[in-house]
C-alpha cells in the first residue's frame, strides 16, 4: 500500500506509521521493504508500541522494527519480556517506568485475576498511554539514563531531555525513561 501511495505522489517523508505488538514488528518489514521497493527512500517515522518479543528475537533483522527501518524509529517498551521485546533496537528507545509492570495495571481490577492479567495490561497500556500524549503533548518528559534505577535515583538529571509520544521532535538517539503516576488515567 505505502508503494501504492508513493507511485501516486505521497511523499515518503510525510508518512509516520504507528503499530502496537505484531504490529510495531509488521512495521519493521514493511519499512525495509519500502526501502527495496523505492531505490532507498525511506519512510518519515516508525513509532513501535511495545513491539512483540516471542517469535521474533531470533527473526533476521530486516525481519524486525529496527533502526534504518524509516528515517527515525522511536520504540516505546511498557512490557519488556513478556508480551513486548527487551531490545533495544530504535534510534530511540523509551521505556515507561521501568518497561515493564505498569503501576496502573497494579492498581487496577487486574491485579486480582487471571495471573497473566497484569502482564497483558501492562503491554495494552502502552497504546493508551500514547494517545495521550496527542491532546496532552508534553505529558512525558523523558530523560536519557543507562538504567532505571539511575533515572529512579536521580543520576541522569543533567542528561538529555526530549517529549516522549506525539511531540517526540525526533531528533533525540539513546535511551530514555519516563515516568507515570500509579493513578494516572489515560
Amino acid at each position: 500500500m505505502l508503494t501504492e501511495l508513493h507511485k501516486e505522489g505521497i511523499i515518503a517523508k510525510g508518512i509516520h506509521a504507528i503499530g502496537h505488538s505484531l504490529g510495531a514488528q509488521i512495521l519493521g518489514y514493511v519499512g525495509h521493504h519500502f526501502i527495496k521497493l523505492t531505490n532507498g527512500q525511506k519512510i518519515a517515522r516508525i513509532t513501535a508500541l511495545d513491539p512483540a518479543g516471542p517469535c521474533f528475537s531470533d527473526r533476521p533483522k530486516e525481519e524486525q522494527i529496527r533502526a534504518g527501518a524509516a528515517d527515525y524509529v522511536e520504540v516505546y517498551h511498557c512490557d519488556d519480556g513478556f508480551l513486548g521485546t527487551k531490545s533495544r533496537f530504535g534510534d530511540i528507545d523509551f521505556y515507561m517506568n521501568k518497561g515493564f509492570e505498569q503501576p496502573q495495571c497494579e492498581l487496577s481490577f487486574w491485579k486480582n485475576l487471571w495471573i497473566l492479567k497484569p502482564k497483558i495490561c501492562s503491554h495494552k497500556v502502552c497504546v493508551a498511554a500514547w494517545m495521550s500524549t496527542v491532546t496532552h503533548r508534553e505529558r512525558f518528559p523523558a530523560t536519557q539514563c543507562d538504567s532505571y534505577e539511575s533515572f529512579k535515583q536521580g543520576k541522569c538529571s543533567q542528561n538529555s531531555k526530549t517529549i516522549a509520544g506525539f511531540s517526540n521532535p525526533g531528533t533525540a538517539k539513546g535511551t530514555y525513561y519516563f515516568s507515570t503516576k500509579e493513578y494516572e488515567k489515560f
